[in-house]
């Protein structure tokens, strides 16, 4: 038997994705790195079948420069921290959504370099 990859779904994303990440407990719940420094929260209970233009549900804002890493944490639900070539790292709550289901950042936290 051939192990195939079936396509469920194919969204139209703003830029290339530099990182992906599906929530460990909700996996309806996809987080993107976008090359414009933001995040975006996907809910794919809300997707329609092919390739359709889906708005993300949230927007998490607060970093200047793209960047690659992204992680949900495991034991507080909602909470997701990202890296950024801004050289900051920042975390947030997806539960605070703000107006235009905007997200800023709980807190930041910074390396110096010597």
């Amino acid at each position: 038997m051939e192990d195939k990859i079936v396509v469920q779904h194919e969204i139209e994303h703003d830029g290339e994705i530099n990182r992906i990440k599906h929530h460990p407990k909700k996996t309806n719940l996809i987080a993107t790195r976008t090359p414009l420094g933001e995040v975006h929260i996907f809910d794919k209970m809300t997707f329609k079948t092919g390739r359709v233009k889906v708005n993300p549900s949230i927007i998490l804002t607060g970093h200047e420069t793209e960047g690659y890493s992204l992680e949900w944490n495991p034991n507080r639900d909602g909470y997701i921290i990202a890296g950024s070539y801004d050289g900051n790292l920042t975390l947030w709550d997806i539960s605070s959504r703000e107006q235009n289901n905007r997200v800023a950042p709980l807190c930041y936290f910074n390396h110096h370099q010597r």
